[in-house]
């Protein structure tokens, strides 16, 4: 008997042994900022300055260029109408609100039919599912608005905006600020209760949970190499970023002259760990030798949706002066290519005597290489 009791605890103890002890934390995530879709899984969902409405206002154009002053003719008549002016500059395009800032949510599949949530905005360390941090004087966890939020097709919640979350208060004060953030972002959680409102302890096959974050702090401006450079081809460099900080994408912009007021984009940048640029006289609308432009660098952070340049933007580092001159090779400018480690072949130095003994001498070796295969 003591035998049969033995081998039923262990069929029950291996039994046991695949039945998992708690669910699987559902994973939700925001999948869409102003109707741009994130790309991946892995990219941090983050609200900058202008979701958060803090980049200035649309500006005004500059003033258009005086025109020239009319010329006179040798015989008294009237002269000729002075030149049209030069057009202003491009005003700066309005930004956003939180009001206007919307947003989606794509609840993890746990297999569970979900028709609506009741959705919850915590700081970065919140424990939402636990009724103590829902009970209004913690600080850390506050209901939105508009409870309970109808799940649509995908499981997709939609009909969210920024100004939601932050006017989600947590008895001591708002949850989420648009008013500062780190470098790199302030975190966030957002918890989606699965079809009932939450009441005490929330299992954790019963709600989801979305990260995201607040980034409203312009990178610093990169810091270049000033150096004044003479060539047909520029390179523009530039250090890591100090303070450290998660660059995107770095933007050039040119003018002639040296005041980042009257730069404009060239459409020109390079992404990530690049610290340099190549532009050519060309690019930066040099055509004759002489010319001269000034190339300012500026960099974009993370804190974008699918458009690198969607980011959080710095101000326009100092300007490096860049003049046009034609370039020679080594040979060409020294007279000299014993420097060379493959010097190029002057055919027109063939045509001396020197040349025609080194002619000679080519062939007498040919010959006595094809004798010596015979």
């Amino acid at each position: 008997m003591q035998r049969q009791i033995l081998f039923l605890a262990t069929v029950v103890g291996a039994l046991g042994a695949f039945v998992p002890s708690s669910f699987a934390q559902a994973v939700d995530r925001i999948s869409s900022i102003n109707g741009q879709d994130f790309e991946g899984n892995n990219q941090k969902r983050i609200f900058n300055r202008a979701d958060c409405g803090l980049d200035p206002e649309g500006g005004t154009g500059g003033t258009g260029g005086t025109g020239g002053t009319g010329g006179t003719t040798l015989d008294g008549g009237v002269g000729g109408a002075g030149g049209t002016g030069g057009n202003g500059a491009t005003a700066i395009a309005p930004k956003g609100s939180p009001e206007e800032t919307t947003f989606e949510i794509r609840l993890g599949d746990s297999g569970a039919s979900i028709s609506s949530v009741y959705l919850w905005v915590g700081t970065g360390g919140a424990e939402c599912e636990k009724l103590q941090q829902r009970n209004g004087t913690q600080g850390t966890c506050a209901e939105l608005a508009g409870n309970p939020k109808i799940v649509g097709t995908n499981l997709l919640v939609t009909g969210l905006t920024l100004q939601n979350l932050l006017d989600a208060n947590g008895g001591l004060s708002d949850i989420v600020s648009c008013t500062s953030s780190g470098l790199t972002g302030t975190p966030y959680k957002i918890f989606a209760f699965r079809n009932d409102p939450p009441s005490d302890d929330v299992p954790a096959a019963n709600y989801g949970i979305t990260d995201f974050y607040v980034d409203v702090e312009a990178p610093a401006p990169p810091l270049v190499n000033t150096t004044a450079q003479e060539a047909s081809t520029f390179t523009i460099s530039w250090a890591n970023p100090n303070p450290p900080d998660d660059i995107q994408a770095w933007l050039a912009y040119a003018s002639d002259g040296d005041d980042p007021t009257t730069a404009q984009s060239l459409n020109i940048y390079v992404q990530l760990s690049a610290r340099q640029v190549s532009l050519s006289a060309a690019q930066l609308g040099l055509s004759q030798p002489g010319d001269k432009a000034y190339v300012f660098m500026q960099a974009y952070d993370q804190a974008f949706v699918s458009d690198p340049l969607g980011g959080n933007q710095s101000e326009l580092s100092e300007g490096v002066e860049v003049t046009f001159v034609n370039t020679v090779g080594f040979c060409e400018s020294t007279g000299d290519c014993s420097g060379c480690s493959a010097a190029p072949m002057n055919l027109a130095s063939m045509h001396g005597p020197s040349g025609i003994l080194w002619m000679l001498g080519l062939l007498a070796s040919v010959t006595f290489v094809w004798r010596r295969r015979r």
